[in-house]
């Protein structure tokens, strides 16, 4: 009679792991879930609303020399866009890998309402050319212009 009880206990013990172990696997399936399933149907109402938050920019207007290395750059500030998203121009020089970005709140504008910036480092001698993009900063739209100096 005790090997009766011994192997009901050892078959039990069995049971409860598997139990266990189903319970467990069950557990991280439902778990699991890290993101949401969305659909990339745009509707509607959605695609006015990217319609009216278009950005109008002209670019760069103008540059003046100030010394053998430095330049000021003017333009005037974008238009249009997501109301209350700053936007960061994207100062684009040749030879220059990357752009040199600067956000709305940092720049200040002129008496005729122009923005300036002062480029340096620049070389005696070479021809730089310069374009302004400008990109609103929450959505990363990014207008780019064609004109350039």
């Amino acid at each position: 009679m005790e090997k009766t009880i011994y192997k009901l206990k050892k078959f039990s013990i069995l049971n409860f792991l598997l139990n266990s172990l189903f319970c467990l696997l069950v557990s991280f399936n439902l778990n699991s879930c890290t993101g949401e399933i969305e659909s990339t149907e745009i509707r509607e109402t959605q695609a006015a609303q990217i319609e009216d938050s278009s950005i109008i920019f002209e670019g760069v207007r103008e540059v003046h020399a100030v010394s053998n290395s430095k330049i000021e750059v003017f333009f005037l500030p974008a238009k249009g866009g997501t109301a209350g998203k700053e936007k960061i121009y994207l100062i684009n020089i040749t030879e220059v890998p990357l752009p040199i970005t600067l956000p709305e709140s940092v720049l200040v504008k002129d008496y005729r309402g122009y923005f300036k910036y002062t480029v340096s480092g620049l070389e005696t001698g070479k021809s730089y050319t310069i374009g302004i993009d400008v990109r609103e900063e929450e959505s990363g739209y990014i207008k780019k212009t064609d004109r350039r100096i």
